[in-house]
Formats: C-alpha cells, structure tokens, sequence
C-alpha cells in the first residue's frame, strides 16, 4: 500500500488515504507500547467491553482513531450521499430510510489479488466487472457499488478496509476473534478478509432503529467496524430475549463521537441488536454525521461459477484466488 500512495503522491485523490494509514500505524505502535500512565493518553486506548457474562459478545471502542481531517474534506464526502432515501420493507409495509445510505465493495476490483494490485497501480477499474454483487436487508435487494480508484472518497473505503484488515488480523492473532476456517483460507489466499462497506449519512433529524447485521450475505465470524465522522451520535445495543439473563445490562450505551471507530465482535449480531436513537430534548446537536461500517461479505454462487468458466480455473469456495494462481508468501 505504501509503494501504491507513493505511486501516486502527486494527486490530491490520496489524501485521506495517506492520513487514514498514518492514523492507524500511530494507533498499532501505541498498542504495541502498551498502557500510558498519562490521563488524558488512557483515555483514548481501546476499550474492550463484554456484553455478555461469558465475553460471547463483545465491542472495543477506540476514541478518535481517524478524525475527520478538515471541515472541507468531510464536506466533499457528505455530497457523496445519494438524493434520496433508499425504501425498505418492515412487517410487509413499505417505507423509506431515515438517512441516508449506499453499499460499495472491492469484489469488482479484479478477481485475485495480482488483478487488485494492478488496478490500484494504475488508478483504473477494468477486469472482472461482468456480475454485480448484491445485499438483501429490510426486505430489499440493493446493489453494492465497485470502488473506483480514481475517486478519493472509494479509495478511502478501500484503504478502510486494509486497515480493517491488519487491525483484525490481529484480534485473531490475539486469541481474541475466532475466524471460520473458511474465513481463514480467504485471508491466506487473497490477502482480504473485508470487502463491503455501507455508508451512512445522518442529519441530525436522521436515526435507525433496533437491528442486527445478521444477513445471510454476512461472515459472522469477523467483527463488523464502524468509523464515525462529524457530530455525537449515542449508539445503543440491546440484548435479544435468548440472552437477556446473559447479559451484562439490559442497554449499553457508548458515545460516539468524531473519529471514533467502534468494531462489534463475538456473536454480538447474533445476541444483540443495535441503534442509533433519535436526539433526545437533552442531547447537543451537533451538526452532520458520517459512518462508515465495514463489513465481510460473502461472493455470490452464480459469480464463482462465472469466473471459473470465464479463467478455467478452480476456485475455492469463497470465490477469492483461483487456485492455478496461488502464490506462496516469501
């Protein structure tokens, strides 16, 4: 990635690219260095917080991991948001979001990782966009979007989703996620483990109710990571009536504020459901918010079968690396 950014140094499209990586190197050595005696420095060390006796659920929240850079960049990314609100379908009515909302993926950025390199190096998006992945939520199939490089806001999300990859990667080699074992080959053979990312843009009128990301389209194994832009928004997670008894506490509450990256973890999509509420009379409102929430999706059947027979190659089950193209890290 760093051969990629200094590739391209002279165009203004990797800018929050840049700062994300450095945010995250400077998060990683401070990790690394341990626990500072320094109030103010504690306060901004992960939190690992149980929502279960047993720990099955988890999250770990990071204050101010990547605030947003400049009032201007997170301006060119709120008139990213489409012009309307996506609708949805609740007990069989239909309805319209409360905010605004998009799905882009890096599944169309080549179909293994030698196709991914290439077409970042080169700024361009040009093999394997022959199927369009899907996502069905809320009674409604939406179509993911394929990052494009060249555009600074989905480079972002794809850098996002490198960062998600290393911090995760070493939850797992802490003992504390527990990727499938399918999971696990996808990441020795495609470098990736997160691939889709849904954003969403909130005025401050804007809110969505008590849900989990459950899909059948999703990895439960990996933790799904939330990074959060702009104003204070509380983000409540409620147990489901199987665990209830189970559970720490009936709500438990976290602030989310500028920068702040938050990563559900455990069976927490399966015990638990979360929200973000309306503002409340008491509550500061203060301005727009932005969240990024990254995600492991699994590939479509029909695509796996459709690049097999378009590259003559076998591919494994999660339809990342062919297996004629495999290669050993040295």
């Amino acid at each position: 990635m760093d051969d990629f950014l200094a590739h391209r140094s002279a165009s203004p499209a990797t800018t929050l690219s840049k700062a994300l990586l450095e945010s995250s190197s400077k998060f990683c050595n401070q990790r690394s260095a341990g626990a500072t005696t320094t109030k103010s420095k504690a306060q901004l060390l992960p939190r690992h917080i149980p929502l279960t006796k047993s720990s099955s659920s988890w999250i770990i929240h990071i204050p101010k991991f990547f605030c947003s850079p400049s009032q201007q960049a997170f301006k060119q990314v709120w008139k990213t948001h489409p012009p309307g609100y996506h609708p949805i379908k609740v007990y069989g009515k239909k309805f319209e979001e409360n905010r605004y909302s998009q799905l882009y993926s890096i599944f169309n950025w080549g179909s293994n990782t030698e196709d991914l390199d290439e077409e970042k190096s080169t700024g361009t998006r040009t093999k394997d966009n022959r199927i369009q992945e899907s996502y069905t939520y809320s009674g409604t199939t939406r179509p993911f979007i394929p990052c494009d490089p060249s555009k600074e806001e989905e480079l972002f999300i794809v850098t996002l989703c490198e960062v998600a990859d290393d911090l995760v990667s070493q939850l797992i080699n802490d003992g504390i996620v527990k990727a499938s074992p399918t999971t696990v080959n996808q990441k020795n053979q495609s470098n990736h483990l997160y691939n889709g990312c849904l954003i969403n843009w909130y005025q401050p009128e804007h809110h969505i109710g008590l849900h989990s990301d459950d899909e059948a389209k999703m990895d439960l194994s990996l933790p799904i990571l939330s990074l959060s832009w702009g104003g204070p928004r509380r983000f409540l997670l409620r147990p489901k009536p199987t665990v209830q008894q189970e559970a720490m506490s009936p709500v438990h509450e976290v602030l989310l504020k500028d920068g702040d990256l938050l990563i559900m973890g455990g069976k927490c999509q399966e015990e638990f459901k979360h929200e973000v509420p309306r503002i409340r009379k008491m509550d500061v409102i203060a301005g727009n918010r932005i969240s990024w929430t990254i995600r492991c999706v699994k590939r479509s059947i029909i695509r796996e079968t459709k690049l097999k027979e378009a590259n003559g190659n076998s591919y494994i089950q999660d339809g990342s690396t062919p297996v004629a193209k495999r290669k050993k890290k040295i």
